[in-house]
């Protein structure tokens, strides 16, 4: 990575990751906030399109706050299982209980056998009357329930309440879909909804954002379209205010089966990003938030919410004058959009970059964890691995695009993206908390970028810089 910074450069922070990885976000932008960095495009993809969208107007400390969204108790719900599939798991164990409970009591009635055999042997008579009166109860046991109608009985009704439960799921997700082109389907789970639901984290976030963008109102939160109407407002008429940046996100419609890329920018870049290009139908996947584009700002946002793998996808239906004619499509992340912010970043007339992500290093050989065997852990290893991945590839390809790419991340860090009630770590033998991974955030922005990039290429700024002489001002002042 490059070690000459200079504010005078158009800078972009780029925020990669999922889930609870938008905990070391808050921390790198707390760290950037007091250090007084100079950010002229917040982008992100993934968990970090929903926190640029927050940084954008200001509001990053939505994030790391005593009642900001990673500092509450409220984290432990985002991404939590579907009730239905919750009950649906509960019932299938308990069923599964049923059948191999017999087995289970032959195999001990065999044992005991054995051993009643043994005893007989030795003469021991009361220990014998025991082992009697066990194999008495287990064959009165087996023939007043399991081979009488009350086991099939049991069977039935739990076979039936989850056939009910995923009827009733299917039917709910239809009927909220009801208007989509799309009636008949609930995602990419043919029988019901994915196991994990995304609703908690996308309302989080909703809520922050009307938090700063609602004024003097006092009204609940609005629906996706007017709140990104009031939001894109806010941000225009803020726009070159301290805190307030312009903004890049990238999501990836499923449906079109390409990448949208949303952006608020400044005249000349709006121009270039809006540019038409050979071979690319620029209008099916560029969407200008400053015009009729705004609409669709939150929602472009909150898509980059739901991974790829495991939650259903974000539904955005499209205005009726946009390209996508009024259509309803399906919206999620995907790893390696990191390599598209990049380009993006280049037509938008980047000059540096600072990357942001909370996934570690590779690790050498012989220190690499075992895996977990929880669902959720395996499909954060995935998820992991080609965000990692997509990184070294973007910033292999990105190495000649821009004057200067600086990168933070973490040296270690256990907390994949759905440990939302921290993480046990292996090497050092404890429980690291979403807080320590946003301190962790803060830390590495410190000593990885302010104080060994910001702070040893101030000697080499040009005080003639206007920029560089107003924070030298301020700072006497």
């Amino acid at each position: 990575m490059a070690t000459s910074y200079s504010p005078s450069r158009r800078t972009a922070l780029v925020l990669s990751g999922t889930g609870s990885h938008g905990a070391y976000h808050a921390g790198v932008l707390r760290a950037l906030h007091e250090g007084g960095v100079k950010i002229d495009v917040v982008a992100g993809h993934g968990i970090g399109s929903a926190t640029a969208a927050l940084a954008a107007i200001g509001g990053s400390a939505k994030l790391w706050e005593k009642s900001g969204i990673w500092s509450r108790a409220s984290t432990r719900s985002f991404y939590g299982l579907i009730r239905s599939f919750s009950l649906i798991r509960l019932l299938s164990l308990l069923l599964c209980g049923l059948l191999i409970l017999p087995l289970t009591l032959i195999v001990v009635a065999i044992l005991v056998y054995a051993v009643g055999f043994l005893v007989e042997i030795s003469g021991v008579i009361t220990a014998r009357d025991l082992f009697v009166n066990f194999a008495s109860w287990l064959q009165s046991f087996l023939n007043d329930y399991y081979l009488s109608p009350v086991l099939p009985r049991i069977v039935t009704g739990i076979v039936f309440a989850i056939a009910l439960l995923v009827l009733v799921d299917k039917l709910g997700e239809n009927f909220r879909l009801k208007k989509s082109r799309r009636k008949g389907s609930s995602g990419r789970w043919p029988f019901i909804r994915a196991p994990f639901d995304g609703k908690s984290i996308r309302n989080a976030f909703r809520e922050k954002l009307w938090e700063l963008v609602r004024g003097s109102s006092s009204s609940s939160c609005p629906n996706d379209e007017i709140l990104g109407k009031r939001y894109i407002e806010v941000l225009l008429e803020s726009l070159g205010q301290p805190g307030f940046c312009e903004l890049l996100v990238v999501t990836t419609d499923i449906d079109a089966r390409r990448d949208l890329v949303a952006a608020l920018l400044k005249e000349p870049f709006r121009h270039n990003f809006l540019a038409s290009q050979i071979g690319i139908e620029r209008a099916a996947e560029a969407i200008d938030l400053s015009s009729e584009g705004r609409d669709h700002a939150i929602g472009i946002a909150l898509g980059g919410l739901t991974p790829s793998q495991g939650v259903d996808p974000y539904y955005m239906t499209f205005a009726a004058d946009s390209y996508w004619r009024g259509e309803t499509h399906r919206l999620c992340d995907r790893a390696g959009s990191i390599v598209r912010l990049f380009e993006e970043l280049q037509l938008a007339g980047v000059e540096q970059v600072v990357v942001v992500t909370a996934v570690p290093s590779p690790l050498p050989p012989h220190r690499l964890t075992a895996p977990k065997g929880e669902f959720q852990n395996r499909l954060s290893d995935f998820l992991m691995a080609a965000e990692a991945a997509s990184l070294r590839d973007a910033l292999v390809e990105a190495s000649g695009s821009f004057e200067a790419i600086f990168l933070v991340a973490p040296d270690h860090n256990p907390v994949s993206p759905f440990d939302f009630n921290g993480s046990y770590d292996d090497a050092s033998d404890r429980r690291q908390t979403l807080a320590e991974l946003m301190e962790c955030g803060y830390e590495d922005a410190r000593h990885q970028f302010i104080e060994s990039i910001v702070g040893a290429s101030g000697e080499h700024l040009n005080i003639g810089d206007p920029y560089v002489q107003r924070v030298f001002d301020e700072t006497d002042t």
